[in-house]
């Protein structure tokens, strides 16, 4: 961590959960979720998010994976890396997507509000589009003291 940057670091999610502007809430990577956060001082950061119990696929060939077993994998996980522009004074980090899993992203700027206290990162959406619906999903991550 560097004084100028607080975010710099590996972050391990914690929790993710989404909120539905009709109330409804969901937890799209389960109860226990993994995920992995990195921001570094030079201004790159890279995310992964998966259900901590997914399905192994039939084949070690993952060219042989059946379309079930591909939909379920994508659905159970969420990757994206580029830049980022850290506003601590606005307490906002913008994600600037140059890869994703989701290809609608590449090529977008995603605002996150965050606050910091101590070794714990929340992480809140602007509203995403799921399944029809707008949702702002909450993510807290951690700071492993060994990192």
């Amino acid at each position: 961590m560097t004084e100028n940057n607080p975010l710099v670091g590996t972050w391990h999610l914690r929790h993710c959960e989404g909120r539905s502007i009709d109330g409804n809430v969901s937890r799209p990577f389960g109860e226990h979720p993994s995920g992995m956060l990195m921001y570094d001082a030079d201004g790159n950061m890279a995310v992964m998010l998966m259900q901590s119990y997914r399905r192994s696929f039939a084949s070690e060939d993952v060219v042989q994976a059946s379309k079930e077993e591909i939909l379920a994998a994508f659905a159970e996980f969420e990757a994206y890396g580029g830049t980022y522009t850290l506003n601590a004074g606005e307490g906002t980090v913008i994600h600037h997507i140059r890869q994703a899993r989701f290809p609608n992203w590449i090529g977008t700027d995603q605002l996150r509000r965050y606050s910091l206290e101590g070794d714990t990162l929340v992480l809140k959406s602007t509203p995403i589009l799921r399944d029809g619906k707008e949702w702002v999903f909450t993510l807290t991550w951690f700071r492993d003291s060994s990192d």
